[in-house]
């Protein structure tokens, strides 16, 4: 059989485009955050969102906070925060004061005519109310200088708080549920996964950036994605193509920090760096939340469109980890073929949010049981969760060579978190409210294959439930 390819390089070879931040955009960097205009820089920057600034809940219990915030290793002292949030309202609510105050005035000014006859009278007390309006114009505009500063240092930090942690997130690993026994080769058949994909013709690995899958493991690719994609629409799932490249602004929004190159892809030169450009565009790939986000961002969604489920087979670039032996190979490589997933509940309190999210599991499940493989399901820890998660499940394979389990996929609960600073909104009796948000990458093709390669060094074992799906005649 003619080696098949599948090229991972493509997007890498566009010339003139680097994924890295260069000094010069720290330099001309202006601004405090691209999720939140201030004030101050509205006449610059146009504002795309504005974030829904409701931390009253979110300060309810100090205690509870702190003891979160630890657990995942955040340096924040909860109650100072809690402070400067109490300072910035009362700052703006003193704005509210004195811009109610100068309307009354004016309104007063106009009523005069009408109410005081006398003219001399009239010219008096209007004089007066004049000067009270100059007062409170010098007030005003004192008062939005504070509150600009304000929201230029505390809003950015109140921004920068994680979720608050589900209620059923333990503080150590849960092992729910475990399938079938792990395979352990002998020491001498022991070998890492590109090792045995290299003797077997399977993977050509010369970095995370730079890999290629041939013969069956090309095709086990194409099969796969295939396999599931039938598996997840008979689950009643919308499959949907995302966009490759977002914005920082979504980027801010899910709490990754969108200037550090080891977090995400950065088009440096795509466009011109200015002092007021705040939004780069970023690498992520269709099949990632970010791709989804942008589907809803600014978006009123009527609520009986309630629950939205869609999932989607593609990309997902991550930059290269240089971490442990467990991210070597094909754990830790920069493209991968996913299969990712994102679900809107309208309300994070009623039984449709953990209707939806036990359904979402038990697809991956279907998925993870049908290939026959030993894996276990696990509720990860606080420690273990990024900051806009409220509670993760991972699924998880074993590695022979590492001798460790690696997380394949995921899925976790964003409760109104995310929904809140990207102005995905839906209509109720009393106002508008704000959709629950589960998502997850359900699995990850590379590292799936590297963990069934470990299972037998001779021979690539495909799948029994995939065979169908391969678009060639194998036999």
């Amino acid at each position: 059989m003619a080696t098949l390819s599948l090229r991972l390089m493509t997007i890498f070879n566009i010339p003139k485009v680097k994924f890295n931040i260069s000094r010069e955009f720290y330099q001309l960097r202006r601004y405090t955050s691209t999720l939140f205009i201030p004030g101050s820089q509205a006449s610059k920057t146009f504002a795309f969102v504005s974030p829904n600034l409701d931390f009253d809940n979110y300060f309810t219990d100090i205690a509870q906070l702190q003891r979160e915030l630890d657990h995942r290793g955040i340096n924040v002292d909860a109650l100072e925060l809690k402070n400067s949030w109490e300072f910035y309202k009362n700052i703006k609510n003193n704005q509210k004061t004195v811009e109610n105050r100068r309307e009354e005035i004016a309104f007063e000014i106009k009523k005069l005519k009408k109410t005081t006859p006398d003219e001399n009278e009239r010219k008096e007390m209007e004089q007066a109310l004049k000067i009270q309006g100059t007062v409170l114009k010098r007030d005003l505009k004192i008062i939005k200088e504070a509150l600009w500063e304000l929201e230029e240092t505390v809003i950015p930090r109140l921004l920068k708080l994680p979720n608050r942690v589900d209620d059923k997130t333990p503080n150590e690993p849960v092992i729910m549920r475990s399938i079938k026994t792990k395979h352990e080769p002998t020491e001498i058949n022991r070998k890492n996964h590109i090792d045995i994909g290299k003797s077997l013709g399977l993977i050509e690995y010369e970095n995370p950036l730079n890999y290629y899958l041939c013969n069956d493991a090309a095709l086990f690719e194409i099969g796969i994605s295939s396999w599931i994609g039938k598996l997840l629409a008979d689950n009643d799932m919308i499959r949907v193509c995302g966009t490759d490249f977002g914005r920082s602004l979504l980027v801010e929004a899910t709490n990754i920090d969108h200037e550090d190159p080891s977090e995400t892809f950065l088009l440096d030169n795509n466009e011109n760096i200015t002092k007021e450009t705040c939004s780069k565009l970023h690498l992520m790939g269709g099949a990632s939340i970010i791709s989804f986000l942008a589907m809803h961002t600014k978006q009123l969604i009527n609520p009986k469109c309630f629950p939205i489920c869609y999932y989607t087979i593609g990309r997902q670039y991550l930059p290269p980890i240089n971490s442990s032996q467990s991210q070597m190979g094909l754990f830790g490589v920069s493209q991968a073929t996913v299969v990712h997933c994102m679900a809107l509940v309208s309300n994070i309190n009623s039984h449709h949010h953990k209707y939806q999210f036990e359904k979402m599991i038990n697809a991956a499940l279907e998925i993870y049981d049908k290939l026959d493989v030993h894996y276990r399901v696990v509720l990860r820890p606080i420690h273990d969760l990024n900051n806009s998660e409220s509670l993760r499940v991972s699924f998880e394979l074993w590695s022979s060579s590492c001798q460790n389990y690696i997380e394949v996929g995921h899925l976790s609960m964003y409760d109104n978190y995310l929904s809140k600073r990207l102005m995905i909104a839906y209509q109720t009796s009393t106002g508008r409210d704000y959709p629950a948000i589960i998502s997850g990458t359900l699995l990850s093709i590379p590292k799936l294959l590297g963990c069934l390669l470990e299972e037998d060094v001779e021979k690539f074992n495909i799948p029994s439930c995939i065979h169908a799906e391969i678009p060639v005649d194998r036999t």
